[in-house]
C-alpha cells in the first residue's frame, strides 16, 4: 500500500466534523477514515461552523475564482 492521496468530497469533510461535534475524539476519526491529523485540523479550520450547502457554495466560489487567475 502506498502513500495515495485520498481526496473527500466536502460533505464527507463536514459529516465528519458533525461526528466531531456530536463528541467523537479526533484521534479516533482520523484512524476510522484513514486520515491525518493535520488533514483533520485543516478541515475544522475551513470548515468549522458551516453547513453543507455553505461548504458547496465555497466550493463553487474557489472553483470560480480559480478560473478567473
Amino acid at each position: 500500500m502506498g502513500d495515495e492521496a485520498i481526496t473527500f468530497p466536502a460533505s464527507t469533510d463536514i459529516g465528519i466534523l458533525n461526528e466531531h461535534r456530536a463528541g467523537m475524539s479526533s484521534a479516533i476519526l482520523c484512524r476510522k477514515y484513514g486520515i491525518a491529523d493535520a488533514t483533520f485540523c485543516t478541515w475544522r479550520k475551513k470548515y468549522s461552523g458551516m453547513e453543507l450547502s455553505d461548504a458547496k457554495r465555497l466550493n463553487a466560489l474557489e472553483d470560480e475564482n480559480a478560473q478567473l487567475k
